[in-house]
């Protein structure tokens, strides 16, 4: 399974209990969002990305981050970072700088263990093979 497709079913299995937004949070979220795809975009060329893991919070400011958004980054909280307007290839590059795989992450913000979030994959169909 290409790895934004593992991304986005990890995304959908941790924001399943998310609220429907309104006209408006979209619009904010939307211009919000745009510094964070900026920023996050910004990870793929090898410079940035050292620049980013020695000063994070610096990083995110330096890229009009707001305070929330930053902490989402920092702490890479897949559900903030999907409200504030992160999309699959912003935590893609992000788990990618944090040297994490996607399925301990979603595991992690789901509270659950490595096990039972594959388990859940597989049941919804987004994994082709239960892997170890």
């Amino acid at each position: 399974m290409p790895v934004s497709e593992e991304v986005s079913n990890v995304a959908a299995i941790v924001m399943k209990d998310k609220p429907e937004s309104s006209a408006n949070d979209s619009n904010v979220v939307g211009i919000r969002g745009q510094n964070l795809i900026a920023m996050c975009e910004s990870l793929a060329e090898t410079e940035n990305a050292r620049r980013f893991k020695a000063f994070p919070e610096a990083y995110c400011q330096l890229h009009n981050l707001s305070e929330e958004e930053t902490h989402a980054v920092t702490d890479l909280d897949i559900k903030r970072l999907i409200k504030a307007g992160a999309g699959v290839e912003c935590l893609q590059l992000l788990c990618g700088i944090f040297e994490l795989d996607v399925i301990n992450l979603g595991a992690e913000q789901a509270g659950v263990s490595e096990d039972e979030f594959r388990t859940t994959l597989a049941a919804q169909g987004h994994c082709q093979q239960h892997r170890q």
